[in-house]
Formats: structure tokens, C-alpha cells, sequence
């Protein structure tokens, strides 16, 4: 939040999936996800312009966090900020969580773990995805996390200029991650993988082989 306060920008943490573009939310003082079943926003995913007012004030109110309650700070502080005033951010659903379907039995994330129409229309609609819990995913709807992950993968790989626009390097990332699956994807094993064989595909692009 400071860096982006001082230049602008866009913080992801590892579990958001970006669906397209972010670029009509860069118009935007600041812009986060709202989380639809509970009063909070999304702290995965800011979009903001330098010196933006909810920014500084959310800044402000962090200067003081004593080490307990972070939740109430990162996520319920925002909210309320949105609410007092809406002006000064764009709180969008477009660009919210989505918790593990054990979290939620009767929520958004059951919905689309059961029904492959609601599966589509999620990813019809939305701009990024923040997979929260991203464990309990794992454990309790692979299936369905990896049909997003894929979906965005191929997505990011599309808006890019498609696959004949990557490097050797980024192709056998992108294949690696596809052969992978969600449970080796985020192991270390795996990313140690894919560093090492982005790493021979630049050597060999460097020596001309």
C-alpha cells in the first residue's frame, strides 16, 4: 500500500487470476474487490493511482495496527472506508474472492464446484479471481480450481497475442504448469522446474542453439 500510494500500480498476491485486462480499473483512484457474502473488501487485489485519498487514508489507519487484527485492517477497515465514502473507490465484485466450497456450502464457490453453467458464467463475467485459502481449494475443489486456472492461463496466453507470440522459454512454462496440475503447481519443486528450464531456453537463445 505505500508503494502504491507513492507511484501507482497494481498489487496481486499469488492466488489472483487475472481474467482480462485491468486497464479500465487503472481509470479508477482506486480500485479493489468486494467479497459478495461478507462486509469486506479484497486486499489480493489493488489497483490505484499515485496519491490516491482512500489510499492515504487506509495508509493512515495501518500507521497505528498494533500486530493483532489484521483482518480488521486490511479487509473490514476498506469496507467501511467504501461505504463512508463511496466516491473515493471502486468496489467491484468483478474483482473479488472466492473462498474455498467447505468454506461456504451455500455460497458462489459451492455453485460453480457443482454446476458447469455457473462455472461459465463466472468466468464470463468476471475480471480476476482471488482464490482464497488457496489450500483448501486443493483439498476441496481441485477440479474446478484447476478448470480456472487453466481458463486464465490460456486467456493471459490469448490476450498476449496468442502461442506462436512466446518465447521458447514462456512456452514451456506455460506447457509445464499445464502438465503440472494444481497440487505440484505452487510446490517449490515444480517452480524450481520451470526457473530451471526458462533458464536453458535463455542460454540457448543467447548462444544462437
Amino acid at each position: 500500500l505505500y508503494v502504491l500510494n507513492h507511484h501507482g500500480g497494481i498489487y496481486l498476491d499469488a492466488d489472483v487470476f487475472v481474467l482480462r485486462s485491468l486497464e479500465r480499473w487503472q481509470r479508477c483512484a482506486f480500485a479493489m474487490g468486494v467479497d459478495s457474502e461478507m462486509p469486506k473488501l479484497n486486499n489480493g487485489l489493488l489497483i490505484a493511482a499515485r496519491n490516491s485519498t482512500f489510499g492515504q487514508r487506509w495508509w493512515h489507519n495501518l500507521t497505528k495496527w498494533d500486530g493483532f487484527g489484521w483482518d480488521v485492517h486490511s479487509s473490514e477497515y476498506p469496507y467501511a472506508n467504501c461505504k463512508r465514502w463511496p466516491e473515493s473507490v471502486a468496489a467491484s465484485p468483478l474483482l473479488g474472492t472466492l473462498a474455498p466450497p467447505q468454506n461456504r456450502p451455500n455460497g458462489l464457490s459451492a455453485a460453480i464446484t457443482r454446476s458447469g453453467v455457473a462455472r461459465q458464467l463466472l468466468l464470463r463475467d468476471r475480471d480476476a479471481l482471488h482464490m482464497t485459502a488457496f489450500d483448501k481449494w486443493v483439498e476441496g475443489g481441485e477440479e474446478t480450481l484447476w478448470e480456472l486456472v487453466k481458463h486464465a492461463l490460456n486467456s493471459a496466453v490469448e490476450h498476449s497475442g496468442g502461442r506462436h507470440t512466446l518465447t521458447p522459454a514462456q512456452g514451456e512454462c506455460v506447457d509445464h504448469i499445464l502438465r503440472s496440475g494444481v497440487r505440484r503447481m505452487y510446490t517449490g519443486r515444480a517452480l524450481r522446474q520451470q526457473v530451471v528450464s526458462a533458464a536453458k531456453y535463455r542460454r540457448k537463445e543467447a548462444h544462437g542453439s
